[in-house]
């Protein structure tokens, strides 16, 4: 069936299946454009957040590149929440809300942590840089 529910977006950046909200880091990065964005690959429903990653030259057409952020790095064990892109010293860093449930409820531990690359598609993790060690 061909049908307008059918189509991908042509203009709209979306993830791959799974579960896509925030906007998180829209960066210029040696020439091309940069959108980071919460992701849960695993389920169609709210999980623990990865940092999904699209670039562009136009602002119309859009290439998925892999997951920039995955939980499971010090202070981010159960989730790569919300933060934000910048350049500097022809890097890309990226600073963002580590989570850690402990338990839940009151036991839960949200930090900022950190994480660059120096070529715009792989990301290192630098770890917690504002919280508790």
């Amino acid at each position: 069936m061909n049908n307008h529910f059918d189509a991908y977006p042509l203009f709209h950046i979306t993830g791959r299946p799974g579960w896509i909200n925030d906007p998180n880091g829209l960066v210029v990065f040696r020439g091309r454009y940069h959108v980071f964005y919460q992701y849960y690959p695993e389920d169609i429903h709210w999980g623990p957040m990865h940092w999904g990653h699209v670039v562009s030259d136009d602002l119309q057409r859009w290439e998925q590149l892999p997951i920039a952020l995955a939980p499971g790095g010090v202070g981010d064990k159960d989730g790569c929440f919300s933060g934000s892109a910048i350049v500097w010293r022809d890097r890309l860093w990226l600073l963002y809300t580590g989570f850690e449930e402990n338990g839940g409820g009151e036991a839960i531990r949200q930090v900022q942590c950190l994480a660059s690359s120096s070529d715009g598609v792989h990301f290192e993790k630098h770890g917690i840089v504002i919280g508790e060690d």
